[in-house]
């Protein structure tokens, strides 16, 4: 099988960190970049973030460039609740100090394209602020890019054709302008929306934990996210979520998809953020957009567990 060229555009939070780990540790991908974006906190702190983990599977050759410091028209909302003081559930992984790349986000992204015409995907867990920037600043992305494997929106694709009407979904809310020109540019996107994520539970958490190693970093990580989210009156389901778009690139049967058209609502007084889902010809735009209306929630578990569970005794800690 031949294996995949990627970007990972994030926003790190634990649910990105998760889904780092499990990129790091997929012999099918082959990274070339971390893009980090503002969203979960400011992009310093989530660049560090990322660091951290790069830091901790000893891949700080991989470039961590940082992005867009706010949306393109709207001031920063950051996620101070579910983030903590870290930015990543107060797990507080330690920093040996590792610099981003001099190279910025949105060149990083072009200039790669560029290198590997039709064969880059961009995993995209955060707001799409970088990504729309780059497609402003370089229009050729749009047909240089392979595909986006996003986790973004709220499509209703579980019930009959037509349009729906969706709720909002963090990563679009924070930055709709720029989700509205990515999803709109006619890229193939892969989007699991709130639809299928919105599926996970508890399970996975205590599965993962019973089958880890104590003491090993993904183990702690895990038990001390559960712990601070606890106090928030948090369940832990949600720290996989960004792992669902890691999996899928790394296994294309784990999730189901329906093609169809999107539109994003960026003018409305309380439907801003909003994403339209159409597979019934109406909508008369450039998008090419493929919604997961199945997702393989024990494909994932066992994704986890042997590659990132049972990976964090291997490392040194």
């Amino acid at each position: 099988m031949e294996k995949k060229h990627v970007i990972i555009d994030c926003d790190p939070g634990a649910d990105d960190a998760l889904a780092l780990m499990l990129a790091l540790n997929s012999e099918e991908l082959i990274i070339h970049g971390v893009t980090v974006v503002a969203g979960n906190r400011d992009v310093d702190k989530c660049a560090q973030n990322a660091l951290k983990v790069l830091e901790h599977y000893r891949k700080t050759e991989i470039p961590v460039a940082r992005g867009a410091e706010k949306p393109l028209k709207r001031s920063l909302c950051m996620d101070d609740i579910y983030s903590g003081r870290d930015g990543m559930a107060e797990t507080f992984l330690p920093f040996n100090g590792t610099p981003t790349t001099k190279e910025n986000a949105v060149d990083l992204i072009i200039e790669t394209a560029r290198q590997y015409p039709g064969k880059l995907t961009i995993i995209s867990t955060s707001p799409m602020t970088n990504l729309a920037e780059a497609l402003l600043k370089e229009p050729q992305l749009a047909k240089d890019l392979a595909s986006i494997i996003t986790i973004n929106g709220s499509y209703g694709v579980c019930r009959k054709e037509g349009i729906y009407n969706a709720r909002r979904e963090w990563n679009v809310s924070v930055d709709p302008e720029a989700a509205k020109i990515v999803l709109e540019s006619g890229i193939p996107i892969w989007a699991m929306g709130v639809d299928v994520t919105g599926q996970l539970t508890n399970e996975i958490h205590d599965s993962l934990v019973r089958s880890g190693t104590p003491g090993t970093m993904p183990h702690r990580f895990l038990t001390d996210a559960k712990r601070f989210l606890a106090t928030r009156g948090l369940e832990p389901a949600g720290l996989f979520v960004d792992a669902m778009a890691v999996a899928y690139a790394v296994d294309p049967q784990i999730a189901g998809f329906v093609n169809g058209k999107t539109a994003v609502e960026t003018m409305g007084e309380i439907t801003t953020g909003m994403t339209l889902f159409d597979n019934a010809g109406n909508f008369d735009n450039s998008s090419d957009l493929n919604a997961a209306y199945h997702y393989d929630f024990k494909r994932l578990t066992e994704l986890l567990a042997c590659r990132v569970l049972a990976c964090g005794a291997a490392v040194t800690e």
